[in-house]
Parts: C-alpha cells; structure tokens; sequence
C-alpha cells in the first residue's frame, strides 16, 4: 500500500505516519516516531489552517489532505542543498 493510499488519524501508527510527519515538518514540527499523536494532530491542523486556510480544520488525514499534501510538495519542492566549498551538494555530502 503506498503512502496517502488509507485515511491516518489520532492513533494511527508505521511508515505512512513517518513518511506524514516528514511532509509536514514545518507546520509545528514534531518528532518522526512514526505515532499518530497530539503532535503530529496539530501539525495536521497547522497545515490545513496555514496551506488550505480552513477556519475549523480537523486532525485527520484524508483523501483531500493528500491531496493538498501532492499540491504543496509540487509546489515548494525540497531542493538540494549547496555545499559549503560553493557547489551542488550530492546526496553522499549531505
């Protein structure tokens, strides 16, 4: 099962929750334990009052979430980091 293919809510826990927390770090980042907890239930609400500006979001995490999550990674993609002797970093300098 890929990731954003199963609903994920308060309680939920393994890959797909990791693999959440990762996206969502910088909505009130938290720690990637892979547990669905309050930590990870307010970054959820952080990034659909933030990204999708809902008045009263939820915590869960569904088909439209994933969405929004597919949206806002296209969007602001993580780009490579330079290094510090002032070329591109590869992923063994990382």
């Amino acid at each position: 099962m890929a990731f954003g293919d199963k609903s994920l809510e308060l309680g939920a826990r393994g890959r797909d929750v990791v693999e959440l927390q990762l996206r969502l770090s910088g909505f009130r980042g938290t720690v990637w334990d892979g547990v669905f907890g309050h930590g990870t239930a307010l970054q959820v609400v952080k990034f659909k009052e933030d990204y999708l500006r809902l008045k009263k979001p939820d915590s869960i995490v569904d088909g439209d979430t994933f969405a929004a999550l597919a949206e806002f990674a296209s969007e602001f993609p993580i780009a490579p980091r330079a290094s510090t002797r002032g070329g591109t970093a590869s992923p063994r300098s990382l």
